[in-house]
């Protein structure tokens, strides 16, 4: 069990989570959501792609984020580089071939987290 708390920090966390937070976690999202949302319909259309496509982008990464991620200041989302090179191959393979570059690097992304690559401690506490 201490494997899998390990690498799902929200088991960590949520047990001993104050509902007196909630208030100040809701404002917080709001706050992001208010920021993230534009740009990532922003770099969709950067992409060439439908703005709703840079819609999903900044939910699903804040989302996933939120059960896997570690970190209250890092917002997780679409960029002005992915966008532009995502642009030339969803130019011209279509939308279909952008979904699937996000999806393969996500997948990559996510196997590098389970495998702990990466990852920076400054103390050998961590």
């Amino acid at each position: 069990m201490e494997c899998v708390k390990s690498r799902i920090p929200v088991l960590r966390w949520a047990p001993q989570y104050n509902l007196s937070w909630l208030i100040s976690d809701l404002i917080a999202g709001v706050t992001v959501s208010l920021t993230a949302v534009p740009q990532g319909i922003a770099y969709a259309v950067v992409a060439g792609l439908d703005p709703a496509y840079g819609l999903y982008s900044g939910i699903m990464g804040a989302f996933v984020y939120m059960l896997l991620g570690t970190s209250k200041d890092v917002t997780v989302g679409p960029t002005a580089i992915m966008s532009l090179m995502t642009y030339k191959y969803a130019s011209a393979y279509g939308v279909d071939y952008a979904v699937l570059l996000c999806f393969i690097s996500g997948v990559v992304t996510f196997i590098f987290g389970l495998l702990h690559l990466g990852k920076f401690t400054l103390n050998e506490t961590d």
